[in-house]
């Protein structure tokens, strides 16, 4: 399948840790199909990760739940990506989480969130394209 290339640079940007710039990315794309709300999922995933980056716990978790909401109708796989994985990830991200509603960003590293990289899956040699 032939994914728009915003998609694509979503998806490296993701794995780079670049989660503002992920929104702006997704979002393009999901204002042109409202409907599709795997789009939807991932591009509040990734602002749940921004969020948490600068201690908005609060706001990462009403996100992550939101995520987990739109994205598990797109079981196991959907445009490439191993849905199941970004569900596990967001339950191990929530489990991680302070019970405060805002902590200090400095807080946050020493909780050692886990990272996810997505991979696509496709008609590559070894079943799966890894994006950089």
């Amino acid at each position: 399948m032939e994914y728009p290339e915003e998609y694509l640079a979503f998806i490296r940007q993701f794995n780079q840790g670049n989660y503002y710039e992920c929104h702006d990315l997704l979002e393009e794309i999901w204002l042109g199909d409202r409907h599709n709300h795997f789009l939807k999922g991932m591009l509040q995933l990734a602002v749940a990760l921004h969020h948490l980056s600068y201690g908005n716990v609060a706001g990462a978790r009403l996100l992550l739940d939101s995520s987990q909401a739109y994205l598990t109708p797109y079981e196991p796989i959907y445009w490439g990506i191993q849905v199941h994985d970004v569900l596990q990830y967001i339950k191990q991200v929530a489990r991680c989480l302070p019970v405060e509603d805002r902590v200090d960003a400095s807080q946050i590293r020493r909780l050692q969130i886990p990272t996810l990289t997505l991979q696509l899956t496709g008609d590559t040699q070894n079943g799966e394209e890894e994006l950089a």
